[in-house]
């Protein structure tokens, strides 16, 4: 058992391992997800007046079977329409206590978060805004402790800054608990390896 001041965390929940059936089953899911969602902008394509229920109606199209082939128990989608968002979600995000999946609901997103981490980067980086080189602690000062005084944005961006989980733990629910898992994480150890996390 770890202990901090703040946060009690079993060993099991930190491994970095993963069974390689589970990470390929979930980026089955993924791509299927994926591929339906891309079949499904032809269809928004084609029809000249869309509004929030014709998108709707293609997207529980596209996602009601692909949940129920797949066995995923939730999922929220997010459309983007000519600049207006439009919000989708399914079933539950904890079968246990039969929680239904909101707009407010955390997904990990796992390697994915490397194409929007690139693309986003790479607009800020090109405007001037931030530098590869700069400190992650400059754009996140909770981030405090020698540790982090080192940590660059571009370790950050290609997984060698190290010393942190590869898997966010299911207690990890919002912004908050993402720090504290970090500070808690890293106050001991060296730096080795990033996971994949998307924060806001």
């Amino acid at each position: 058992m770890v202990k901090s001041n703040t946060l009690d965390v079993s060993d099991g929940l930190w491994s970095p391992v993963e069974s390689f059936y589970e990470k390929l089953s979930m980026m089955k899911k993924s791509l299927c997800c994926a591929l339906l969602l891309t079949a499904s902008c032809s269809t928004f394509a084609a029809s000249k007046t869309l509004n929030e229920e014709s998108i709707g109606e293609t997207v529980r199209h596209s996602i009601t079977p692909l949940l129920k082939e797949q066995s995923i128990p939730g999922m929220a989608v997010a459309v983007i329409y000519q600049g207006q968002p439009y919000y989708f979600t399914f079933g539950l995000a904890d079968i246990e206590r039969n929680q239904p999946v909101t707009r407010q609901t955390i997904f990990e997103l796992g390697s994915i978060s490397k194409t929007f981490t690139g693309v986003l980067g790479g607009e800020t980086i090109a405007r001037g805004e931030i530098k590869l080189s700069d400190p992650a602690t400059k754009y996140w000062p909770e981030l405090t402790g020698k540790q982090w005084k080192d940590i660059t944005l571009l370790q950050l961006a290609t997984y060698t800054a190290g010393g942190l989980p590869l898997q966010v733990p299911d207690e990890v629910t919002d912004q908050f608990s993402v720090l504290r898992l970090l500070l808690c994480r890293t106050c001991h150890l060296s730096i080795y390896y990033i996971g994949n996390y998307l924060i806001k």
